[in-house]
């Protein structure tokens, strides 16, 4: 449900820019909306990680984001992302990838209660997709 891979394809044109310039390039698209719970607000770079921050409707969602903090709720969610990543057919999916382990840099999901303001992180580790 909160798996948002589908914005990993907002960085089209990674195969012919750096990580750096195809991430500004995607947060100018924000905000992104992914299903009726969340919406992609920014896509940053942070150190080595490119971070989805995403904004979770926990009115629409009838709970609060903390109750994802759960570590097994975490493991599933992450399950979900590289199932997404690894089987993931689109080249821009594919280019992404490819320079992430290249370049050695994480992808993170970074969960926020529109409300609570919670915050869960999913990390992908380039060793992992």
């Amino acid at each position: 449900m909160l798996s948002v891979i589908a914005s990993v394809a907002l960085l089209t044109a990674c195969g012919s820019q750096s990580i750096e310039s195809a991430v500004a390039e995607a947060s100018r698209e924000c905000p992104m909306y992914i299903d009726e719970y969340t919406t992609v607000t920014n896509i940053q770079l942070e150190g080595h990680d490119i971070v989805y921050v995403c904004s979770v409707n926990e009115y629409l969602l009838g709970m609060e984001v903390t109750i994802f903090q759960n570590p097994e709720v975490i493991s599933a969610m992450k399950q979900e992302i590289l199932k997404s990543i690894k089987y993931n057919s689109d080249p821009s999916v594919k280019d992404l990838v490819r320079m992430c382990k290249k370049d050695n840099y994480n992808i993170v999901y970074r969960y926020v209660g529109s409300s609570s303001y919670a915050i869960v992180e999913v990390r992908v580790l380039p060793s992992e997709m």
